[in-house]
């Protein structure tokens, strides 16, 4: 195969270098016209193919080195027939898939416009002797200070004290740690006001990226206790007396295999129509479940057959309730979800519990799980990246915010132009 004569281009001839030149375990990207056309019809559909001797078509193990041509030279990165260039891919990886392929824009984007990442940035004067620029696609104006739009405090400090409120730290010890690191002085009820500001924003743009799931839900609901905002009088505090709580029910949804955080959902009640509120949140932005693991509440079983109900058996949600383990001696538990609660409660107990259900602290949490924490069942990797929706972080939360902020942009400069052609028909 070193020789300077030129192989045939015919399929026996690649195949049989293929045999000398590879060992079985590795695999192949097969891209050659003549191979395609000895394929069977189903694979001759695809246009690339995983080819390994001694065995069929199938998808290689995830992280493998893929090379373009069985004649690739691995010093010189070329193959020795076709001059293809190849490079190492993880083919594993599926494309990330958006509702709104605007989503993916901000990950481009890193110009100096803050608001909307362009680069078409030009000089627009001073104001108090700073220099102020403005945005020629989204029309902004503003200072470049290193903030985020509208905010005073620096980038850096406002997602510090993100990570380390959702890691588990109390506020007050944020403050006294981004005085103490950052030189910024912040009282500790501001970075409650950041996370009911940036919490709602984040969530909105990242359930524009759908996960690809197992197809096999754990579902369940933990008491939350909520303190009451009304303060005691003089006369109750005298006597000792406390204030009563009162009790909600937080419903959650967790995949099996990615441990993806599907959906949550807080109610006063565990009725029917609760439980159809909260299947609704969890089908809203994920694909179609297979079966879902709950315990023996009634309002589960009727609420799946509610949302996912339907006559054809393909599409069918099964319902199994682990109650049903001592009859049919199946090994099935809800311990993923217990778990989870188990997580989320460490964090509440030393709260005494949360201020409202309104509060977005809840959906942080799971945001937090889902995209920025690592998880030891899964090698380290984050539940979203086990479902395929690979983010390019760097800095974590700051991320998440700027993504937003460029994303929000994008979508309001979408609307005007919109707006502008339905006003000048042409």
């Amino acid at each position: 195969m070193h020789s300077n004569e030129e192989p045939e281009k015919s399929s026996r001839t690649i195949q049989s270098a293929f045999y000398d030149w590879f060992s079985p375990s590795q695999y192949l990207v097969i891209k050659s016209e003549s191979i395609l056309k000895s394929t069977t019809k189903r694979l001759r559909a695809n246009r690339r193919h995983f080819f390994k001797p001694d065995s069929h078509f199938h998808r290689p193990p995830r992280h493998i080195q893929i090379y373009l041509c069985a004649y690739l030279d691995l010093e010189s990165n070329e193959c020795l027939h076709t001059r293809w260039t190849g490079k190492p891919n993880d083919m594993s990886i599926r494309p990330l898939k958006c509702i709104d392929k605007t989503a993916k824009k901000p990950f481009d984007r890193r110009g100096k416009c803050k608001w909307c990442g362009s680069n078409r940035v030009v000089k627009a004067g001073k104001n108090n002797g700073k220099q102020l620029y403005k945005c020629n696609d989204c029309k902004h104006r503003f200072h470049d200070n290193g903030k985020f739009p509208r905010m005073r405090k620096p980038k850096e400090a406002v997602a510090f004290a993100l990570e380390m409120y959702f890691d588990g730290h109390s506020i007050r010890k944020i403050s006294k740690n981004l005085k103490k690191f950052f030189g910024v002085e912040v009282h500790w009820r501001k970075i409650l006001e950041w996370i009911e500001k940036y919490v709602p924003q984040v969530d909105n743009y990242l359930s524009q990226f759908e996960p690809q799931l197992s197809g096999v839900w754990h579902a369940d609901e933990k008491a939350v206790n909520f303190r009451p905002r009304i303060p005691l009088t003089d006369k109750q505090r005298r006597s000792g007396k406390r204030r009563k709580g009162q009790q909600h029910w937080h419903w959650d949804a967790i995949d099996k295999e990615t441990r993806f955080l599907v959906g949550s959902h807080i109610s006063r009640t565990r009725t029917l129509e609760d439980a159809k509120t909260f299947m609704k949140d969890c089908a809203r932005n994920t694909p179609r479940p297979t079966a879902i693991v709950t315990d023996g509440l009634e309002a589960y079983r009727k609420g799946i057959n509610k949302v996912f109900y339907s006559r054809y058996k393909h599409r069918r949600v099964e319902h199994i309730p682990t109650e049903a383990i001592p009859r049919t001696h199946i090994r099935i538990h809800n311990q993923l979800i217990e778990r989870w609660h188990g997580t989320l409660g460490d964090r509440l107990k030393p709260m005494r519990g949360l201020v409202s259900p309104e509060t977005a602290i809840p959906r942080g949490f799971g945001i937090h799980y889902n995209f920025l924490r690592p998880h030891e069942s899964l090698d380290g990797n984050t539940p979203a990246e086990e479902a395929q929706v690979q983010l390019p972080f760097e800095n974590g939360w700051g991320d998440l915010i700027n993504w937003t902020t460029i994303w929000q942009s994008l979508c309001q400069t979408k609307e005007e132009n919109q707006k502008m052609l339905n006003l000048n028909p042409t």
